[in-house]
C-alpha cells in the first residue's frame, strides 16, 4: 500500500479529468477507463459505493474493469465513451440487469454499434419471483385465522409460504410440500400464479440449441395465458416481457449473463471490508484500480 499516498496525489493534482483529452475533460469523478480491457463480451452493472452509485463497465470474459464512473448521468457515459469509439467496435453482446436495461439499452445504438443487448436472464426471474410473491401479501390483507388442513393458520401458511414460491417443487421438503398443498387450496389465485411462474423459468432453461423463432412462439402463448388469467402482478410481468422480448432473446443466441459484473460486485465489498475502507473512499478506488483492473 506504500504507492498509496502517491496515486492518491497524483489524482488530486490533476483531478483525473485533466489526465483526459479536450473532448473528455467535461466529465468528471472517472475513477477508471481503460479501453484496452474492453472485450467481445462486455457486462454494466450499478454499485453503490459510500451510499454513491457508480457505474462499471467490465470484460465479461477477464473479469477487469473497463469504466468505473462515480454518478451514472447516461450523457457522461455516452460522451466520454463516443471519443473512443473505434475501441468500442471489437463489442458484440452488452449485457445488464433488468432494472437499468432502459437505460443502457441505449449504449448499442449510440456506441457499440456491432453489439446485440442481452437483459440478464437471472434478473428477469428475480423480478418475476417478485411478482409471484406480490401476489402472496395481497392475500395476506384479507386472510383469516382458520385452520388449514395441514394444521396451520391461513395466516401462517401465507407467512412461511415466501420461499417454497421461489423453489421448483422437486426442491420443496416434506413440510413444504404440505404447506404448498394447503396454501394452494385456500388460495388459488396464488397456485396460479406459481404456475406461470414455472411455465416461463422452464421457457428460460431451454437449450441454446433451441429454434430462436419457437421459443418466441411459446413466449407469445404464454403471454396469453397469463393476459387471460387478469392477476394484476403477473400482467406487470407481461408488460416488461413484451416491451423487451428481443432482448431477453438475444439471451438464447448468446448464452451471456451478467454473472461477471455480480462477482465484481462481490470483490469490491470484500476489498471494502477485507481494508476496512469506511472513512476513505479513495483508497477503495486505489485498490479496485489496482486489483480489478
Amino acid at each position: 500500500m506504500s504507492d498509496y499516498p502517491k496515486w492518491r496525489s497524483s489524482k488530486y493534482q490533476t483531478t483525473i479529468r485533466n489526465l483526459l483529452p479536450e473532448s473528455k475533460k467535461d466529465v468528471k469523478n472517472i475513477f477508471i477507463f481503460k479501453t484496452e480491457n474492453l472485450g467481445k463480451s462486455i457486462g454494466i452493472n450499478e454499485i453503490k459505493i459510500k451510499n454513491e452509485h457508480h457505474l462499471f463497465i467490465s470484460n465479461q470474459e477477464t473479469g477487469k474493469i473497463v469504466l468505473m464512473l462515480h454518478g451514472c448521468r447516461y450523457s457522461d457515459i455516452r460522451n466520454l465513451l463516443l471519443s473512443e469509439e473505434d475501441a468500442c467496435s471489437i463489442v458484440e453482446t452488452v449485457t445488464s440487469s433488468l432494472s437499468i436495461s432502459n437505460k443502457y439499452s441505449k449504449l448499442c445504438k449510440d456506441i457499440f454499434v456491432n453489439a446485440c443487448f442481452i437483459i440478464d436472464k437471472f434478473s428477469i426471474i428475480r423480478y418475476l419471483l417478485w411478482c409471484c410473491q406480490k401476489v402472496r401479501i395481497r392475500q395476506q390483507i384479507d386472510y383469516c385465522k382458520k385452520s388449514l388442513r395441514n394444521g396451520e393458520t391461513s395466516l401462517q401458511v401465507l407467512a412461511w409460504s415466501r420461499s417454497l414460491l421461489s423453489k421448483f417443487p422437486q426442491s420443496w421438503t416434506v413440510i413444504q410440500s404440505d404447506r404448498a398443498k394447503a396454501l394452494f387450496e385456500e388460495f388459488p389465485v396464488i397456485e396460479k400464479a406459481y404456475m406461470r411462474c414455472l411455465s416461463f423459468r422452464n421457457i428460460m432453461e431451454r437449450d441454446r440449441s433451441c429454434d430462436i423463432l419457437k421459443i418466441k412462439k411459446e413466449l407469445q402463448v404464454w403471454l396469453k395465458v397469463v393476459e387471460d388469467d387478469k392477476i394484476n402482478e403477473m400482467l406487470m410481468f407481461k408488460t416488461m416481457v413484451t416491451n423487451n422480448m428481443s432482448f431477453i432473446l438475444n439471451y438464447f443466441r448468446y448464452g451471456t449473463t451478467n454473472s461477471a459484473s455480480y462477482n465484481l460486485n462481490k470483490k469490491i465489498q470484500h476489498l471494502a471490508n477485507k481494508h476496512n475502507t469506511k472513512n476513505d473512499e479513495y483508497f477503495l478506488y486505489f485498490l479496485i484500480e489496482r486489483e480489478l483492473s
